[in-house]
Protein backbone atom coordinates (compact mmCIF):
# COMPACT_ATOMS: atom_id res chain seq x y z
CA UNK A 1 0.00 0.00 0.00
CA UNK A 2 1.91 3.23 -0.77
CA UNK A 3 0.07 5.27 0.94
CA UNK A 4 1.85 3.85 3.75
CA UNK A 5 4.56 6.21 3.68
CA UNK A 6 2.57 9.50 3.40
CA UNK A 7 3.99 11.40 6.49
CA UNK A 8 1.59 13.90 6.83
CA UNK A 9 -1.11 11.67 8.16
CA UNK A 10 -2.64 12.69 11.96
CA UNK A 11 -0.88 10.77 14.64
CA UNK A 12 -3.29 8.57 15.07
CA UNK A 13 -4.40 7.51 11.69
CA UNK A 14 -0.04 6.43 11.16
CA UNK A 15 -0.48 4.35 14.28
CA UNK A 16 -3.55 2.52 12.85
CA UNK A 17 -1.74 2.33 9.33
CA UNK A 18 1.54 0.93 10.75
CA UNK A 19 -0.33 -1.64 13.14
CA UNK A 20 -2.05 -2.85 9.95
CA UNK A 21 0.07 -3.28 8.01
CA UNK A 22 1.79 -5.82 10.28
CA UNK A 23 -1.58 -7.63 10.53
CA UNK A 24 -2.88 -10.85 8.75
CA UNK A 25 -5.73 -12.22 10.63
CA UNK A 26 -8.21 -10.70 8.74
CA UNK A 27 -10.79 -9.83 11.79
CA UNK A 28 -8.34 -7.58 13.60
CA UNK A 29 -7.36 -6.47 9.94
CA UNK A 30 -11.19 -5.24 9.49
CA UNK A 31 -11.26 -3.72 12.76
CA UNK A 32 -8.15 -1.60 12.23
CA UNK A 33 -9.57 -0.36 8.75
CA UNK A 34 -12.69 0.54 10.71
CA UNK A 35 -10.73 2.52 12.93
CA UNK A 36 -8.59 4.27 10.48
CA UNK A 37 -12.00 4.95 8.98
CA UNK A 38 -13.10 6.69 12.47
CA UNK A 39 -9.84 8.29 12.48
CA UNK A 40 -10.02 10.41 9.20
CA UNK A 41 -14.12 11.60 9.88
CA UNK A 42 -12.51 13.36 13.40
CA UNK A 43 -9.89 14.44 11.32
CA UNK A 44 -12.00 16.05 8.65
CA UNK A 45 -14.38 16.88 11.68
CA UNK A 46 -11.87 18.31 13.33
CA UNK A 47 -10.32 20.31 9.83
CA UNK A 48 -13.89 21.66 9.24
CA UNK A 49 -14.70 22.72 12.40
CA UNK A 50 -11.20 24.95 11.91
CA UNK A 51 -13.03 26.64 9.39
CA UNK A 52 -16.11 27.24 11.17
CA UNK A 53 -14.47 28.75 13.78
CA UNK A 54 -12.21 30.85 12.11
CA UNK A 55 -15.15 32.09 9.84
CA UNK A 56 -16.51 33.77 13.04
CA UNK A 57 -20.41 32.26 12.14
CA UNK A 58 -22.35 30.95 14.90
CA UNK A 59 -24.62 27.88 14.53
CA UNK A 60 -27.24 27.82 16.94
CA UNK A 61 -27.72 24.12 15.84
CA UNK A 62 -24.25 23.13 15.96
CA UNK A 63 -23.37 25.35 19.38
CA UNK A 64 -26.32 23.40 21.14
CA UNK A 65 -24.92 19.70 20.06
CA UNK A 66 -21.50 21.00 21.28
CA UNK A 67 -22.89 21.56 24.47
CA UNK A 68 -24.82 18.14 24.65
CA UNK A 69 -21.90 15.88 23.71
CA UNK A 70 -19.27 17.87 25.45
CA UNK A 71 -18.83 14.55 27.91
CA UNK A 72 -18.82 12.07 25.29
CA UNK A 73 -18.22 12.54 21.98
CA UNK A 74 -19.12 8.95 19.63
CA UNK A 75 -18.20 8.37 15.78
CA UNK A 76 -21.83 9.30 15.11
CA UNK A 77 -21.40 13.03 16.32
CA UNK A 78 -18.46 13.35 14.66
CA UNK A 79 -19.76 12.66 12.06
CA UNK A 80 -22.94 14.39 12.19
CA UNK A 81 -20.72 17.69 13.08
CA UNK A 82 -18.64 17.25 10.03
CA UNK A 83 -21.99 17.01 8.05
CA UNK A 84 -23.73 19.95 9.88
CA UNK A 85 -21.00 22.21 10.02
CA UNK A 86 -20.05 22.03 6.48
CA UNK A 87 -23.49 22.41 5.24
CA UNK A 88 -24.03 25.55 7.44
CA UNK A 89 -20.72 26.93 5.69
CA UNK A 90 -21.97 26.29 2.06
CA UNK A 91 -25.19 28.34 3.08
CA UNK A 92 -23.18 31.13 4.41
CA UNK A 93 -21.05 31.51 1.13
CA UNK A 94 -18.20 30.41 3.13
CA UNK A 95 -17.96 26.63 1.77
CA UNK A 96 -15.34 24.31 3.71
CA UNK A 97 -12.13 23.59 1.33
CA UNK A 98 -13.83 19.89 1.29
CA UNK A 99 -17.47 20.66 0.78
CA UNK A 100 -17.49 19.44 -2.74
CA UNK A 101 -15.87 15.83 -1.71
CA UNK A 102 -18.37 15.75 1.17
CA UNK A 103 -21.57 16.62 -0.66
CA UNK A 104 -20.70 16.44 -4.19
CA UNK A 105 -21.12 13.70 -7.20
CA UNK A 106 -17.83 12.41 -7.81
CA UNK A 107 -16.70 9.06 -10.13
CA UNK A 108 -15.14 7.75 -6.97
CA UNK A 109 -14.98 3.74 -8.52
CA UNK A 110 -13.88 2.75 -5.09
CA UNK A 111 -16.11 4.55 -2.82
CA UNK A 112 -19.31 3.18 -4.88
CA UNK A 113 -17.80 -0.72 -5.00
CA UNK A 114 -17.18 -0.61 -1.22
CA UNK A 115 -21.11 1.40 -0.47
CA UNK A 116 -22.59 -1.40 -3.40
CA UNK A 117 -20.74 -4.16 -1.97
CA UNK A 118 -21.79 -3.24 1.77
CA UNK A 119 -25.34 -3.04 0.60
CA UNK A 120 -25.24 -6.45 -1.24
CA UNK A 121 -23.58 -8.08 1.98
CA UNK A 122 -26.07 -6.71 4.17
CA UNK A 123 -29.21 -8.45 2.29
CA UNK A 124 -27.59 -11.78 2.64
CA UNK A 125 -26.81 -11.35 5.91
CA UNK A 126 -30.65 -10.30 6.23
CA UNK A 127 -31.48 -13.32 4.20
CA UNK A 128 -29.64 -15.92 6.36
CA UNK A 129 -27.37 -16.56 3.09
CA UNK A 130 -23.73 -16.66 2.69
CA UNK A 131 -23.03 -16.25 -0.73
CA UNK A 132 -21.30 -13.17 0.01
CA UNK A 133 -19.39 -12.79 -3.06
CA UNK A 134 -21.43 -13.64 -5.46
CA UNK A 135 -24.08 -11.14 -4.22
CA UNK A 136 -21.74 -8.56 -4.70
CA UNK A 137 -20.30 -9.89 -7.97
CA UNK A 138 -23.59 -9.76 -9.10
CA UNK A 139 -24.60 -5.97 -7.79
CA UNK A 140 -21.11 -4.61 -9.20
CA UNK A 141 -22.45 -5.40 -13.04
CA UNK A 142 -24.81 -2.88 -12.24
CA UNK A 143 -24.07 1.23 -12.93
CA UNK A 144 -22.12 1.91 -10.26
CA UNK A 145 -23.22 6.09 -9.86
CA UNK A 146 -21.94 8.71 -8.29
CA UNK A 147 -21.05 9.24 -4.63
CA UNK A 148 -19.13 11.45 -2.41
CA UNK A 149 -17.55 10.84 1.21
CA UNK A 150 -20.44 11.44 3.30
CA UNK A 151 -22.51 8.42 1.70
CA UNK A 152 -19.13 6.35 2.17
CA UNK A 153 -18.93 7.45 5.74
CA UNK A 154 -22.61 6.73 6.28
CA UNK A 155 -21.82 2.94 5.13
CA UNK A 156 -19.25 2.71 7.08
CA UNK A 157 -20.78 4.03 10.23
CA UNK A 158 -23.63 1.32 9.14
CA UNK A 159 -20.59 -1.44 9.21
CA UNK A 160 -19.28 -0.39 12.52
CA UNK A 161 -22.03 -0.10 14.30
CA UNK A 162 -23.77 -3.63 13.18
CA UNK A 163 -20.14 -4.96 13.88
CA UNK A 164 -20.38 -3.80 17.36
CA UNK A 165 -23.49 -5.04 17.94
CA UNK A 166 -23.87 -7.96 15.82
CA UNK A 167 -27.41 -9.46 17.20
CA UNK A 168 -30.31 -7.14 15.02
CA UNK A 169 -33.75 -8.07 14.79
CA UNK A 170 -35.03 -8.42 11.09
CA UNK A 171 -38.56 -8.66 9.70
CA UNK A 172 -39.25 -10.40 13.22
CA UNK A 173 -36.46 -12.65 13.11
CA UNK A 174 -32.90 -12.36 15.12
CA UNK A 175 -29.96 -11.65 12.59
CA UNK A 176 -26.47 -12.03 13.05
CA UNK A 177 -23.77 -10.64 11.63
CA UNK A 178 -21.10 -12.68 10.30
CA UNK A 179 -17.60 -13.27 11.50
CA UNK A 180 -16.42 -15.89 9.03
CA UNK A 181 -13.56 -16.33 6.73
CA UNK A 182 -15.89 -15.71 3.55
CA UNK A 183 -17.22 -12.85 4.90
CA UNK A 184 -14.19 -10.91 5.53
CA UNK A 185 -12.88 -12.04 2.33
CA UNK A 186 -15.83 -10.93 0.44
CA UNK A 187 -15.56 -7.16 1.85
CA UNK A 188 -12.24 -6.53 3.13
CA UNK A 189 -10.93 -5.42 0.34
CA UNK A 190 -13.56 -2.99 -0.55
CA UNK A 191 -13.34 -1.50 2.40
CA UNK A 192 -9.42 -0.82 2.16
CA UNK A 193 -9.49 0.01 -1.10
CA UNK A 194 -11.56 2.87 -0.26
CA UNK A 195 -9.92 4.07 2.64
CA UNK A 196 -6.82 4.36 0.18
CA UNK A 197 -8.87 6.27 -2.43
CA UNK A 198 -10.23 8.38 0.45
CA UNK A 199 -6.84 9.10 1.49
CA UNK A 200 -5.73 9.72 -1.69
CA UNK A 201 -8.23 12.43 -2.95
CA UNK A 202 -7.47 14.45 0.38
CA UNK A 203 -3.48 14.43 -0.40
CA UNK A 204 -3.92 18.30 -0.59
CA UNK A 205 -6.26 18.48 2.50
CA UNK A 206 -2.86 16.96 5.16
CA UNK A 207 -1.15 20.10 4.55
CA UNK A 208 -3.25 22.44 6.53
CA UNK A 209 -2.73 19.77 9.62
CA UNK A 210 0.85 19.96 9.70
Amino acid sequence: MELLTIPQFPENSEKTIKTMARTHEKSAKQKYLIDLGESLVMHLCSFVLGEYKAAELVSIDLEQSFLNNSSAVSFGVYLGWLREASKFLNAQQCPSEIHALLHGAHDFEELSKFIKAFNALKKEVEQESEEYEQAIATTLKNNLGKVNFLQFFDALIYLRNRIKHPNKEVKGKMVSWPFSEAYFDAINPYLEAALIKTISELNKIWEFRQ
